[in-house]
């Protein structure tokens, strides 16, 4: 017999049998056996491992994992042993499998393959380590320390195979508390054997590597020490393995100072190239990025990528690697930094070599990634912002696939709603290109047709007509609507005014053009229109006076009309005798808010400035949110000099629910102070003390305000 597979298990259910159907291909094709030890499993493990052998037995747990290897040692009768964990899949057999059948190995002693592990089930690769896993049998070899096991004898000549092991044991997704228990086990087994032997390096490392995993920083900073120390006493290759974990623990605390004086600690103290260099190189770029020293960044990403390249080309292959898992050297991994030297050098502005490094054959592999190809298109559209070029953006967008597109779209969005982006040369790009029409090209296109005053409402119908509903990214729609006189039966038909005003739309062109707009779109003409057209000239008013994109200068003139239309939308739907103030209780918020806007309005237009005052009040007890708009209006007041006497009718006047209005808004700003709404509670009190400016417990509300501060 060849090979003989040896196993130790315990409630591993959740990946044996993937770990056992990859290596059926080894036990079909080469002379080999199975043994699988179990250590006391209580879940269906044992099952699953008597599905692909009968050499299943029961190893009593005593601590000690080298123990447990050496019970299948013991009972192999191969050439060769190769040993394999349950959380651990073999990519492919291929190359093992012709390492025995076509007799290659009968010129070596030994074998190692690449252990690759993961952080979640999405194959995320976390680090990698080539290992020493099949070695030719003989009498004196066994596995020694209780954890962390490892072979005694390994002879060469070695041969490195081009197999992967794919490790899930650190994939934590609804298993987290199960994997930290594993660690801090291994931990506590560790620790018990460096009081043996405290000077063994391979433990010290071990135990760092278990602090990493278990984010215990300092911890591990002070192990990286002792392993430095007792490394360099005794000559030992693990000393720069040492140095590489003190950099990342400096790294993970965010001391770059530190780490970079590690890194070059590290550099200083050897003699040849390392595998483990292409780690330094990252946390050193990574340091100098985080320190704004980008040039010196850079310098550290191309160092990396050049090395990785020969590294790729089967140069480097040092011991380092045998002995600690090491970062970076995956592709996945690799194509991040290089996209992360790309962020660097858009951010000084130099395309040109940005050029050399987005096309590289590797990166190209990974077109089909999401996460890649979503990094890789926020650096073309930060290109051309930087440029101020988007000719090319109407392409970038049709080589997306419909989410990318999604993404692309609010990013054009955002670029378009920022107050300092003037420039509307996209829209005339998307109109001119030959692109596909999405509905959002559509709606780009007819964002161009308003901007040269040519936008007729069939066009407006037409995308109108291809959308099941007007969501937020098309909500422009709505102001070309109006601006186009579309059919607003068909807008009715895709969304209703009520789901426009309770949708966050504030940060839409709708939004921020519809003031100017409507106060010059609509004159004495507008008290013929049916009650839809009231309802939702109301609405898009109601959207503008509570934006913070509308200037306070426009807000008085848009309020009283948003009062006209919706008392308009009022005489359409109820009887004349609810809309009275007496009845405002037996109406929903939305209407009684309307209907004391509408009545605050009329009395406006009407020159009664005590019933205006008094409508005014009514609406901030309906709806807070207007309380801004209500100081605008007294403040509009008092530049006509009014007096205080003229502006409440006289303390024996006031209304008698004046004094429950009172209490209820005082109420209402204790309240937004208590829970830290400071800027809302200062508006709503500034807008009361217009209104009510004798009252006495202003002074103690303003104290309150102190206090919080």
């Amino acid at each position: 017999m060849l090979l003989s597979i040896g196993m130790i298990v315990k409630n591993e259910e959740k990946f044996l049998r993937r770990c056992l159907e990859a290596l059926s291909p080894i036990l079909e094709q080469v002379p080999s056996e199975l043994i699988i030890a179990d250590t006391g499993s209580t879940d269906k493990t044992v099952d699953i491992a008597r599905q692909f052998t009968d050499k299943v037995f029961h190893f009593e747990w005593c601590d000690d994992f080298a123990a447990a290897r050496n019970s299948t040692l013991k009972k192999a009768k191969g050439e060769w042993y190769l040993f394999i964990d349950a959380d651990e899949i073999i990519e492919s057999c291929a190359d093992l499998i012709n390492f025995f059948n076509s007799g290659e190995y009968r010129h070596y002693n030994s074998a190692s393959i690449i252990i690759r592990s993961f952080n979640d089930e999405n194959q995320k690769v976390k680090a990698s380590i080539r290992v020493v896993r099949l070695v030719k049998m003989s009498g004196k070899l066994e596995f020694q320390n209780p954890v962390h096991e490892r072979l005694n004898i390994i002879n060469p000549p070695l041969k490195p195979l081009n197999v992967i092991f794919d490790h899930y044991g650190y994939v934590t997704e609804n298993n987290e508390d199960f994997v930290r228990s594993k660690m801090e086990r291994n931990l506590k087994l560790m620790l018990a054997e460096e009081k043996r032997r405290p000077d063994d390096c391979i433990n010290l490392l071990n135990i760092v590597q278990t602090h990493l995993l278990l984010g215990n920083l300092e911890a591990g900073l002070g192990y990286c020490e002792k392993g430095i120390k007792y490394a360099r006493e005794q000559k030992s290759f693990l000393e720069h393995i040492f140095y590489i974990r003190k950099a990342q623990f400096n790294l993970s605390l965010n001391n770059y100072a530190n780490t970079l004086a590690v890194i070059d600690d590290y550099f200083k103290n050897k003699t040849t190239t390392l595998v483990s260099d292409l780690e330094m190189y990252v946390y050193q770029a990574k340091s100098y990025a985080h320190l704004n020293a980008f040039d010196q960044a850079i310098g550290a990403y191309k160092s990396y990528i050049s090395l990785y390249d020969e590294y790729k080309r089967g140069l480097h292959h040092t011991p380092d690697e045998y002995y600690s898992s090491i970062n970076y050297i995956d592709d996945a991994l690799y194509v991040n930094i290089v996209l992360d030297l790309i962020d660097l050098l858009i951010h000084v502005n130099d395309f040109e070599a940005v050029k050399s490094y987005r096309d590289l054959p590797t990166l190209t592999n990974f077109r089909d990634d999401g996460e890649i190809s979503g990094r890789r298109l926020l650096q073309d559209f930060e290109i051309m912002k930087r440029r101020g070029d988007y000719a090319e953006l109407p392409l970038l967008y049709d080589r997306q696939h419909p989410g990318q597109q999604a993404v692309l779209e609010n990013m054009i969005e955002e670029l378009l709603q920022g107050e300092d982006h003037n420039d509307l040369s996209i829209y005339a790009h998307f109109y001119n290109s030959k692109i596909e029409e999405t509905p959002y090209v559509k709606l780009i296109r007819l964002r161009h047709l308003h901007c040269a005053g040519s936008l007729a409402a069939k066009d407006v119908e037409a995308v109108l007509k291809e959308l099941e509903t007007v969501n937020e990214p098309y909500a422009d729609l709505v102001y070309l609507t109006f601006y186009s006189g579309a059919s607003l039966k068909l807008l009715g038909s895709k969304v209703s005014p009520y789901d426009f005003a309770e949708t966050a739309y504030s940060n839409t062109r709708c939004c921020r053009q519809w003031p100017r707009y409507a106060l010059s779109a609509f004159d004495g003409t507008a008290d013929r229109f049916e009650a839809e057209r009231h309802l939702w000239i109301a609405v898009l008013h109601e959207r503008a006076l509570l934006s913070d994109g509308t200037g306070d200068e426009t807000k008085p003139a848009l309020f009283h009309e948003y009062g006209r239309h919706y008392g308009k939308y009022m005489e359409h739907i109820l009887k004349a005798e609810t809309l009275w103030e007496e009845q405002a209780s037996l109406l929903p918020r939305p209407l009684r808010t309307g209907l004391f806007c509408s009545l605050a309005a009329k009395y406006r237009a009407e020159g009664n400035l005590k019933e205006y005052v008094q409508a005014l009040r009514r609406v901030l007890k309906s709806d807070p949110r207007f309380s801004h708009v209500v100081q605008l209006l007294t403040d509009e007041l008092s530049t006509d000099r009014l007096s205080a006497d003229k502006l409440s009718g006289g303390e024996t006047n006031r209304q008698p629910d004046f004094y429950e209005y009172a209490r209820t808004v005082k109420k209402n700003i204790a309240y937004l102070c208590e829970i830290n709404e400071t800027e809302k509670a200062f508006s709503l009190l500034a807008a009361y003390e217009q209104l009510n400016p004798d009252d006495e417990e202003i002074a103690a509300l303003k104290a309150r305000f102190q206090n919080r501060a």
